[in-house]
């Protein structure tokens, strides 16, 4: 496992007084473990969040949907439930635009079915698509990766935790003299 993909131990949750894991937890409650994480991780402006240690967003409650889905990764990787990291950007609606960010999801592999996506941090913002988003993903996004901590050629700062905006080097030192903007126009 990836060192940003650190397993959550078993153990009490001092914010609730709660086991993060019950022993007798199986993947097919996992509507216990979505419960949980939707209830435990909010954007909180005060903490920095965004960088996928599952430890750090459990430890504080809050994150933005690279911690959601880290936190899930290991969630799933702790009852042994291969599941990987995605990232692309969103698409709004309309036939052209700009599109703001990226975003990330996750997916679990279920032996004999196969891989199953999971939106968690959308099914936060709206929790009456809560089912939808624990096993579907809107056709609204594009995938760009799968994975995290990448080697890449020639670059300084590897591994790379998230590769989703441009890289730019000046002798060998990381930059971030550049200004990135993302459109998108249906065809």
């Amino acid at each position: 496992a990836s060192g940003n993909y650190k397993y959550v131990h078993g153990g009490i949750n001092p914010k609730t007084g709660k086991e993060w894991l019950p022993s007798n937890i199986t993947y097919g409650l996992k509507k216990k473990t979505r419960d949980e994480l939707t209830k435990s991780q909010n954007n909180n402006e005060k903490y920095a969040y965004g960088n996928g240690n599952s430890l750090y967003a459990c430890d504080i409650g809050v994150g933005n949907c690279t911690d959601y889905h880290s936190y899930f990764i290991s969630l799933s990787r702790t009852l042994e439930i291969p599941a990987r990291f995605h990232m692309g950007f969103p698409i709004p609606s309309g036939k052209e635009g700009r599109v703001k960010g990226y975003h990330c999801w996750a997916d679990y592999y279920i032996d004999g079915e196969g891989w199953y996506p999971v939106d968690i941090s959308e099914a936060d913002k709206d929790p009456s698509k809560a089912e939808y988003f624990f096993g579907t993903v809107d056709e609204s996004r594009v995938e760009m990766m799968i994975g995290r901590d990448f080697s890449l050629d020639e670059c300084s700062s590897n591994p790379v935790n998230l590769f989703i905006y441009p890289l730019l080097e000046i002798e060998d030192k990381s930059s971030k003299n550049f200004k990135k903007s993302f459109t998108f126009k249906e065809i």
